[in-house]
């Protein structure tokens, strides 16, 4: 069996949400994009919003594996789209451990299934080839390591399979990609229920959303990952809620919080650099911009001292 040749990576159970008012309730709804390049906001479907074709079924492996890792992501998407409903619109006891599991396992499969992970898939494969390509050579032609450092741990390496891996395709390496979603989705969702829970939710529609959702950021690292102490993660859930995981448990925890005037454009400002390609938004981005950009000129005086 097949799977679909275009397959949204932001799915359109969770665009819904962000639909422009007057186009909400339909098969297809719409919302208002930006891009990062530049141009005028558009309107546009969300059927044709955050969609790639064979981006988990390369054309060279197609078949039951590949359908296998499409049907896994509706069936979640089917499962947690009722309870997402709510959470956009309502508050949801996220206490429950059970609405915690599934949300936590949508938020990192959102995170893992988007194009971004592709492409740092290729460019690790890169590295790896580039850095491994200058180490001497075994009596097999192979680079003469047995282990290497990864993230403060030693890894196993057979250097025996150089040939074949250094040599991968484009489709072989996004097979790579389409099993790290599997193999980690789980661990990752683990993380994400063990962080710090809250909410941020505003009166009227103010937040955006963007092609890449779930969006990392630390104090004082550049280079940092889920795992790592100190970052925080938000998730835009609709125009009216953000939530909010952190690691600041001496604040109190499954908390809904009214969002200050400030806090909604740092938010934004925050998921829009971290955009792939486009803004999202319900409300036209030539106001979202305006208010980023006010938030940009306020940041920039603040460095020099002018506030």
């Amino acid at each position: 069996m097949s799977s679909p040749k275009r397959q949204h990576w932001v799915p359109r159970m969770y665009l819904r949400a962000f639909a422009l008012p007057e186009t909400s309730g339909t098969e297809y709804p719409e919302v208002w994009c930006f891009g990062k390049e530049g141009g005028d906001p558009f309107r546009a479907s969300i059927k044709h919003v955050s969609v790639q074709e064979h981006l988990y079924s390369p054309r060279s492996v197609q078949g039951t594996r590949s359908y296998e890792m499409e049907k896994r992501l509706s069936g979640l998407e089917g499962i947690v789209a009722p309870l997402w409903q709510a959470f956009a619109e309502d508050a949801l006891d996220f206490e429950n451990p059970s609405y915690r599991k599934i949300i936590a396992l949508f938020i990192a499969t959102l995170y893992l299934r988007n194009p971004n992970r592709l492409e740092y898939h290729k460019f690790t494969h890169q590295r790896i080839v580039e850095q491994l390509g200058r180490l001497p050579r075994d009596t097999g032609g192979n680079p003469n390591i047995t282990e290497i450092i990864y993230q403060d741990r030693k890894v196993p390496v057979d250097p025996s399979d150089w040939g074949r891996f250094a040599n991968l395709n484009d489709s072989e390496i996004q097979e790579m990609f389409v099993s790290a979603i599997h193999r980690n989705a789980t661990s990752l969702a683990k993380t994400i229920i063990s962080k710090r829970w809250s909410v941020l939710s505003a009166d009227t529609a103010s937040f955006i959303t963007c092609d890449d959702p779930v969006v990392m950021v630390h104090p004082v690292r550049e280079r940092f990952g889920f795992r790592s102490p100190g970052t925080s993660v938000h998730v835009p859930i609709s125009p009216t809620r953000v939530l909010c995981l952190d690691d600041r448990f001496e604040q109190p925890a499954n908390m809904y919080y009214l969002a200050k005037p400030a806090s909604i454009p740092s938010i934004n400002y925050l998921t829009w650099r971290n955009a792939r390609n486009f803004m999202i938004s319900s409300r036209h981005t030539d106001d979202v911009l305006i208010e980023i950009l006010s938030y940009s000129q306020f940041l920039e005086d603040q460095s020099r001292g002018q506030t």
